[in-house]
């Protein structure tokens, strides 16, 4: 399927489509679901039209690819969890096409949105390769959503809730296998 991209400066053609076969990606040291990201051109205020488009029926592209995004660092997350392991922002990033340096909002979306569902913190699991912990930001944010952190340190907090991303991934497993 092919939708045009209009800007006030340009025309872009954007495919939508899946092109798994055309891709590959550096190996996980974790198994990962592994789900092909469209390819999308970046032009300010991008906006689709698909080839039935008619007035009133505008989708932003930045909203879909969040929203893409966010379910695929949930995948992702998952998956670490399941294995029990780490995985660094770098990784995250190239298997999301994205720079790790622009990833702090998502990052603060899929805690969000997790923890209003009432599950873990998934990016308690997300960790700088130099110094194998989360970054500040992660800290912040846990005692904001979480005011029982309040008085827990920065280890102790991460270690709780690392621990509740690995309960809930394998508390998912043993559900799946009933």
């Amino acid at each position: 399927m092919m939708a045009l991209a209009s800007s006030p400066r340009s025309q872009v053609a954007v495919w939508t489509a899946s092109l798994a076969p055309g891709l590959t990606c550096k190996r996980s040291s974790v198994r990962v679901r592994w789900r092909p990201m469209p390819v999308m051109a970046i032009v300010t205020y991008l906006v689709t039209r698909g080839l039935g488009w008619r007035e009133g029926s505008v989708t932003s592209v930045r909203e879909t690819f969040n929203v893409d995004r966010i379910d695929r660092m949930s995948d992702i997350f998952y998956g670490v969890a399941v294995a029990r392991g780490l995985i660094e922002y770098e990784r995250l990033a190239h298997r999301i096409g994205m720079q790790a340096n622009h990833m702090t909002h998502l990052l603060a979306e899929v805690c969000r949105a997790s923890v209003a569902e009432g599950g873990p913190m998934w990016t308690a699991l997300c960790v700088s390769a130099h110094t194998e912990r989360p970054q500040h930001q992660f800290h912040i944010l846990a005692r904001e959503l979480r005011p029982e952190y309040a008085e827990l340190s920065d280890e102790e907090l991460w270690q709780a809730e690392r621990q509740r991303c690995y309960d809930t991934a394998r508390g998912h497993l043993v559900a799946a296998a009933e």
